[in-house]
């Protein structure tokens, strides 16, 4: 390879890591548009410069109440298709609304923690088109929700329509935690209306005293390998709530593809032994 090619190789390099950038949700604002440049800072002090573009692939995104203003209750709206490698929510009561036909990726190529919402009073999280948290090399990827000790609360609700992904599309080594930031009387809750799809890799629950998953109608909860074991566990200890249902499925490979096993709920599972009972004692 000649000199030539080589500097130019470096300078390319540099240039793609200088090119990162750290951008701030700026709560002085009222407009909730993600996509108005405006609407964040380059650095985490109201003394900040005003960014002129938006987050994009290679930058992380900050969504903080107590930053650069006065507004206790921030309203961000992603309207537009955008692509972060980290999106960090914590500090306040913010609420990010992925509006239909919307898809907000992150990345995870700036740390293996793709997505934290932790440390937050009431934040919400309302996924009506694709919050796609998705890494596509061999690093592991997690992304995490959870509140405090001092009771703060996280929500995230997955609407009609809406998809939230949790995934490594490379080695399928990515987790969904629910509850594993924080401990205490903090919450974390994760709400999957009829309609709307959570798909993880895997899937833990932490150490917060107050953690679910709910599944109503036709939601569903898709998940990597065979894990009705561990599904019916978390159903049986209240972790996983199925109202009006609400279905659990198993993600496995087969030949001809995808499979989707049926993870029956405890109370399903009981009826199933009590008829296969009574199956065996007709043939005696």
């Amino acid at each position: 390879m000649s000199k030539k090619l080589i500097s130019l190789v470096l300078v390319l390099a540099i240039a793609g890591i200088a090119s990162a950038a750290d951008f701030y949700w700026n709560s002085d604002v009222a407009s909730g548009n993600w996509s108005v440049a405006s609407n964040w800072k380059l650095g985490g002090t109201a003394t900040s410069p005003l960014a002129t573009t938006t987050p994009a692939t290679g930058d992380q995104a900050w969504i903080r109440s107590s930053l650069n203003g006065t507004l206790s209750v921030l309203t961000i709206n992603a309207n537009a298709n955008a692509t972060v490698s980290r999106l960090n929510m914590n500090y306040g009561t913010p609420t990010l609304n992925v509006q239909s036909g919307v898809t907000l990726t992150n990345n995870g190529t700036i740390s293996a923690t793709g997505w934290q919402f932790y440390n937050t009073s009431d934040g919400v999280v309302n996924v009506e088109g694709s919050l796609l948290n998705e890494r596509p090399d061999t690093t592991a990827m997690a992304v995490k929700i959870g509140g405090s000790s001092n009771g703060l609360s996280n929500t995230v609700n997955i609407l009609d329509g809406g998809i939230m992904t949790v995934k490594n599309t490379s080695t399928h080594n990515a987790v969904f935690g629910i509850g594993n930031t924080g401990t205490g009387a903090g919450s974390a809750y994760v709400n999957i209306a009829a309609g709307g799809l959570l798909d993880v890799d895997s899937y833990t629950f932490g150490a917060l005293v107050n953690k679910k998953i709910t599944i109503t109608g036709d939601g569903l909860m898709r998940i990597r390998g065979d894990v009705r074991t561990q599904v019916n566990n978390d159903v049986t200890a209240g972790n996983i709530a199925r109202g009006g249902g609400g279905l659990l499925t198993s993600w496995v490979a087969g030949e001809s593809g995808q499979l989707y096993t049926y993870v029956p709920e405890p109370a399903t599972v009981a009826l199933l032994g009590l008829g296969s009972l009574m199956l065996l004692r007709r043939k005696r």
